[in-house]
C-alpha cells in the first residue's frame, strides 16, 4: 500500500471499518452497527442470575455490593442500577449493565417494544398491561428489543418512579399525613400540602358520627331499663365549641297500656355503665311513634352543654325558661353514646328503629 494523504472520509458509530482496493488504489471507510453499553463492576451479596435487576445494597471499601432489587419497598427499588450481565454466586465480581443493550436473555413471554418494569426479588415484568401500581414502587428498566427464549434482548434505561412526597413542590414532611387528609395548594408557600377538610374550610363540616338504621331487639314483657344501642365516638371526633347533634332517634311502640321512657346517655365505658343522661323523652301510653332530636349540645370546657336531660321533649328547638345543664365530656378520649328504653307496662313492646348522630 502506497503512502497516501487521505483528505475525505466519514466516521459513524464507535468503530470504523477500513478496506483497501489495490486495483483502483482506493481506501473505503465503513461504520459498523454498534451500540454503546455502560457497565459497572460489582460484588454480589448473594447468588444472582443474568438479567436480574440489582440495587446497591452496600460497599466494602473496594467493591460496590449489590442485591436483588424489588418493587416491594422504597429501599430495594429506589437504588436500582441495572441488569446483571452474567450470573454469579455470592461474592462474585461481575458486571451490571446500567445503560445499553443486554443480550442472551429469555424474553419469550414478552412482545417486541414491551416496556420492562422491576418486579419482585430481581425479576422483571413485561408490558403496559402488567405495569405495577401502588403500593408497588414503579421502576422502569428498559424496553424489549428482541423476543427469544435464549437470545432475547433488552435495551436497559433505568428510570426510578417518584413518590408523591419527592415532587419538588409537594410538602408532606412538615406534617406527617394522616387518614382522610387531602392535598391542597397553599399560595403563601407556593406548595401543595396535606390538610384536613376542617382545616381547609376553617370549621368542621357536618359529618355522620353514628348511623344505625337497623331495628333493635324488641323489648317486651320487661319493665326494667334496657340498653338497646351503644356506639363509639372515637377520640378527637369533636373539639372545643363543636356541636354534637342527635339528628334523629326513632322509637316505635306496640301496645297502648303504659308509657315508654327513652334515654340517651354518654360516658367512657364501652358497656354503658356509669353513663350520664343527656336527653330523655316519655312516650305516652297511646303513642306508638316518636322521632326525637337534640341540636344544641355544645362542647365547652370539658363538658357538653345540653338542654335539661330530664325534661321530656321531642326537640330542643324551642324557647324555654329551663337553664341548660353541663355534662362531663372529654373529646380527646374515646366516648360511648348509648340509648335505653324502659316500658311502663310489660304488656307493651318497644324497639329503636333508627339513630343518627352528627356534629
Amino acid at each position: 500500500m502506497a503512502n497516501k494523504d487521505f483528505k475525505d472520509y466519514a466516521i459513524a458509530g464507535n468503530n470504523i471499518g477500513l478496506t483497501y482496493d489495490d486495483i483502483n488504489d482506493t481506501v473505503t471507510f465503513s461504520a459498523t452497527n454498534t451500540n454503546s453499553v455502560l457497565k459497572d463492576t460489582v460484588k454480589l451479596s448473594t447468588a444472582i442470575n443474568k438479567g436480574q435487576a440489582v440495587y446497591v445494597s452496600g460497599a466494602d471499601g473496594t467493591n460496590i455490593i449489590v442485591s436483588k432489587a424489588s418493587n416491594v419497598t422504597e429501599a430495594t427499588s429506589s437504588k436500582t442500577i441495572g441488569l446483571l450481565e452474567t450470573s454469579g454466586t455470592t461474592n462474585a465480581i461481575v458486571n451490571v449493565v446500567t445503560d445499553g443493550l443486554l443480550t442472551g436473555l429469555n424474553t419469550s413471554t414478552a412482545t417486541i417494544g414491551d416496556p420492562v418494569w422491576l418486579g419482585i426479588n430481581g425479576d422483571l415484568i413485561y408490558g403496559l398491561v402488567n405495569k405495577p401500581y401502588a403500593p408497588a414502587n414503579l421502576v422502569y428498566m428498559g424496553v424489549v428489543t428482541r423476543v427469544n427464549s435464549n437470545n432475547g434482548e433488552i435495551l436497559v434505561k433505568v428510570q426510578n418512579g417518584f413518590e408523591l412526597e419527592e415532587v419538588h413542590d409537594v410538602d408532606l414532611k412538615t406534617n406527617a399525613p394522616t387518614n382522610n387528609q387531602v392535598l391542597v395548594y397553599e399560595q403563601a408557600t407556593d406548595l401543595w400540602k396535606n390538610k384536613t377538610i376542617p382545616t381547609i374550610l376553617g370549621f368542621n363540616p357536618i359529618k355522620t358520627v353514628v348511623r344505625d338504621g337497623n331495628a333493635s331487639t324488641t323489648i317486651t314483657g320487661n319493665t326494667n331499663e334496657q340498653p338497646i344501642g351503644i356506639y363509639l365516638i372515637p377520640a378527637n371526633t369533636y373539639s372545643a365549641n363543636d356541636i354534637m347533634r342527635i339528628a334523629t332517634l326513632t322509637i316505635e311502640k306496640i301496645g297502648t297500656i303504659g308509657n315508654c321512657f327513652v334515654r340517651v346517655k354518654i360516658g367512657t365505658s364501652a358497656t354503658g355503665v356509669g353513663a350520664t343522661t343527656i336527653a330523655s323523652f316519655t312516650l305516652g301510653s297511646t303513642s306508638l311513634f316518636a322521632n326525637i332530636t337534640r341540636s344544641s349540645m355544645i362542647i365547652r370546657g370539658g363538658n357538653i352543654r345540653v338542654f335539661n336531660p330530664t325534661t321530656s321533649v321531642l326537640t330542643d328547638v324551642i324557647g324555654t325558661t329551663i337553664a341548660p345543664t353541663n355534662v362531663t365530656f372529654n373529646p380527646a378520649v374515646d366516648n360511648y353514646i348509648s340509648t335505653t328504653l324502659q316500658l311502663g307496662s310489660a304488656s307493651d313492646s318497644v324497639f329503636q328503629s333508627s339513630f343518627l348522630v352528627t356534629n
